[in-house]
């Protein structure tokens, strides 16, 4: 009876770090799961979950002998965290469960920081650079708006243009002009016969 028990056995997890319902300072760069026996290295699954429901496990498990490690992302919120796992134990099974741990810190917190400092400088050059934009092309701009304004006041096309018409204005009236002629002289000539 002795080995038929021993062989129905499944493994179990007998300890993890963090510990289910452990506070701990900072939620730690990876977490560690421990098995009564090996385990497969198959098939090995864990999902941590953050206080705000996201993901943040960071690739997939390795598992050594009765150890299964689970990397977590750098940036982890304060909070309570849930971690879910499988794993297939040495006798084929699939066994699973769950457990929890709380963070009092967050890890991470100084990229947000680094982010605000950096665009913060960006804000500041480009208030610069709009400035330096606005002031260097102003001159010129109104030099030439000036310059502009002139030639076409004093320039040749006022005296070409006495009646403020362009050319080819004054060349369809002269064709119309041209036309009404030759009708007129038609309907004389009409007149006289």
């Amino acid at each position: 009876l002795g080995p038929v028990g021993t062989a129905s056995a499944h493994d179990q997890l007998t300890g993890s770090e963090p510990a289910d319902g452990e506070t701990v300072e900072q939620a730690p760069e990876e977490l560690v799961l421990t098995f009564s026996g090996e385990i497969a290295q198959v098939g090995a699954q864990v999902r941590v979950t953050g206080p705000d429901g996201e993901t943040v496990g960071d690739g997939d498990p390795q598992v050594e002998g009765a150890e299964l490690t689970q990397a977590l992302q750098a940036d982890r919120p304060a909070g309570a965290y849930e971690v879910t796992w499988r794993v297939t134990s040495q006798d084929g099974h699939p066994i699973s469960g769950t457990f929890s741990f709380e963070a009092t810190e967050a890890v991470g917190g100084e990229e947000p920081t680094t982010a605000e400092e950096t665009s913060a400088p960006e804000e500041t050059s480009a208030d610069e650079s709009t400035a330096a934009e606005e002031t260097t092309p102003a001159a010129p701009t109104t030099e030439e708006a000036a310059g502009d304004d002139a030639g076409i006041t004093a320039g040749p096309d006022a005296g070409d243009e006495p009646a403020g018409l362009p050319v080819w204005a004054w060349v369809l009236v002269g064709i119309a002009a041209l036309g009404l002629l030759g009708l007129l002289a038609r309907t004389w000539t009409r007149g006289r016969e």
